[in-house]
């Protein structure tokens, strides 16, 4: 930005860069089969990675999506992501999730919703039927549900004023008097039904005349139309034509209308055809389901539940016993905690305007949670946490959730730095935060030294400096003002003598003329930056300590895994050459297809 200041007066030097082309080429290692076999990391006597299967999970991966070397380093950091994948893995197997009340909450939630969703889906939903007969009797005899209102398949012409008026003949149309206009629009909608009328197709009619831009592309077509959808009179012109028939114009407050229809609908019950079956079918069995359903879960309410509850602690203030702590338990095998009576706390306080509730309401309420534990005990009663399926799914998902809460140990998300820290940081790294431009320049260029002296002598009395460079600047006047305003320049921007002269005045301050290769300068400082403030340096060094502090809880978690499954490396690591992430995506579809 500030070079091309320069243009008028300096001679442009272009510099040619040749790019070679670079064949690409799979590593060294994967030329050579011992290389391939190689192993470069042991985790005990449980399994070993080789090269070669490093070098597939990164080429399946999406490194270098642009491709190029992947270093030493990032290929190290893929292994130890890889590892400590596996390795969580492996504690997930040997810890218990139940160590961490939270996480297991949340799992025995997830587990508890499918079980229950399964236990209604085969003691319920499957329990229902309904064969074609009822479905077809259901269908004829509901009009509540599957009746449809009276409906016309329409096609529409649209004469509107403003479409006259910004038509073809607008010139003609708004030079007409109110009356005269509406009187013009009236033969001009009938001049169109006319052409109609005399044979001209209602499509080419409707693209050729019509002014509604939504059917217009359509040679009118707007579809399948329910009444009281558009204005008056249209309900009484549109549902009193016959198939085919065109209407004559009407008008209402968008102007006039020609419309027809090509079919039509009566209004009831229609013959049943597939789609309708299946609507009737499902909404039969919807009913059905919701019926026994309701049934269903009553009868399991109703049978006896024995409860037992926590009687030294039931007076108690729910927010002043530990959440863990059990208040009842269902059946002799489900326990109801104080965390779950905390969710129905607020609302029995507030509904009875009590500041505590009392046993009785604490009863209630453990009535209505035990409401879930009583289904749960139904589903179990009924061996649906033994079915295949449901088996996989709890251990899937509880190797899953179990995983996960180790791996909180790799990351530490809630850290943020001190001020102390940010502030050592900053003090420490001062070069990190030099303004690359600190300097904010004005000049002027000018024949001789003793004119220049002249110019900062009328800048220092007060005269705006830009107003003399508009009046002495060299070259075109328009844009004398840019070219003296240089904007914030750093070493190199511009030539040295005006470097020099910039970098030694105080802000606010205009230079003695200075000579460089285009002539005389007088320099006038604008601003200066030398370095980022604390403040505004912040905002950078904040996401460095903490991807710093990231990496140091990563790598003691990782030494810590690597160390208890006695990882180690018989081989160093070697760069990965990687083709674009598309290439290698084709690559694998071409092999994945033969």
């Amino acid at each position: 930005m500030v070079l091309r200041r320069f243009l008028l007066l300096a001679t442009i030097l272009t510099t040619v860069l040749a790019l070679g082309c670079a064949k690409t080429m799979k590593p060294v290692y994967f030329q050579e089969k011992s290389l391939q076999t190689q192993v470069i990391a042991q985790v005990g006597d449980r399994f070993h990675l080789t090269m070669a299967d490093l070098y597939d999970s990164i080429y399946g991966s999406d490194a270098l999506p642009g491709g190029g070397i992947y270093n030493q380093e990032l290929v190290k950091n893929f292994l130890d992501s890889m590892l400590c994948d596996t390795l969580t893995g492996f504690m997930a197997d040997e810890a218990d999730l139940s160590d961490s009340y939270e996480e297991y909450r949340i799992f025995r939630a997830e587990y508890y919703d499918v079980l229950i969703r399964e236990y209604f889906q085969r003691m319920i939903r499957d329990a229902i039927t309904v064969d074609s007969v009822e479905a077809v009797e259901f269908y004829y005899s509901q009009p509540d549900y599957f009746a449809i209102p009276e409906q016309v398949n329409l096609w529409h012409i649209l004469i509107s004023p403003t479409g006259l008026k910004l038509g073809p003949d607008s010139i003609y149309y708004r030079d007409l008097g109110h009356v005269e206009f509406n009187a013009a629009l009236r033969d001009y909608a009938m001049e169109v039904y006319n052409r109609i009328d005399s044979g001209m197709p209602f499509e080419m009619a409707a693209l050729q005349y019509s002014h509604d831009s939504r059917s217009k592309g359509m040679g009118g077509y707007v579809g399948w139309t329910e009444p009281n959808t558009y204005h008056h009179p249209f309900d009484s012109v549109a549902f009193g034509l016959e198939v085919g028939e065109v209407s004559r114009p009407y008008n209402d407050r968008d102007g006039f209308h020609i419309i027809t229809i090509s079919d039509r609908v009566e209004r009831g019950i229609q013959p049943i055809d597939t789609i309708t079956y299946q609507a009737a079918y499902n909404t039969l069995k919807t009913i059905r389901t919701n019926t026994y359903g309701t049934q269903f879960i009553d009868s399991l309410n109703s049978q006896p539940v024995d409860i037992v509850y926590n009687e030294a602690i039931l007076d108690t203030n729910i927010y002043k016993v530990d959440k863990q702590v059990w208040i009842a338990i269902v059946n002799g095998t489900d326990t109801i905690d104080f965390n779950d009576m905390r969710a129905r706390e607020e609302d029995y306080r507030s509904n009875n305007r009590v500041p505590n509730t009392t046993v009785e309401m604490k009863r209630q309420m453990i009535g209505e949670l035990a409401r879930l534990p009583i289904l749960v005990q139904g589903a179990r009663n009924a061996g649906i946490d033994t079915l295949p399926n449901i088996v996989d799914w709890r251990e899937q998902s509880l190797h899953a959730r179990t995983k996960q809460w180790y791996s909180y140990n790799s990351q530490d998300p809630a850290w943020y730095p001190s001020k102390e820290e940010i502030e050592e940081y900053y003090n420490r790294n001062q070069d990190q935060f030099k303004v690359e431009k600190p300097l904010t320049v004005q000049h002027i260029i000018v024949e001789d030294s003793a004119f220049g002296e002249f110019l900062r002598d009328q800048a220092l009395a007060g005269i705006d400096f830009l107003e003399l460079a508009e009046q002495y600047y060299p070259g075109e006047e328009s844009i004398r003002r840019e070219l003296a305003n240089l904007g914030p320049i750093g070493p190199g921007d511009v030539p040295d003598a005006i470097w020099d002269a910039a970098v030694t005045l105080p802000v606010g301050e205009v230079s003695h003329p200075v000579e460089s290769e285009f002539g005389y300068h007088i320099v006038r400082l604008v601003d200066r930056t030398d370095e980022k403030t604390l403040d505004m340096a912040s905002i950078e060094i904040l996401p460095i300590l903490k991807e710093r502090h990231q990496r140091k809880v990563f790598a003691a978690y990782r030494d810590k895994l690597y160390a208890h499954y006695n990882v180690t490396f018989p081989a160093k690591v070697p760069p990965v050459h990687l083709r674009p992430k598309d290439q290698r995506e084709s690559e694998e579809n071409a092999e994945g297809s033969r």
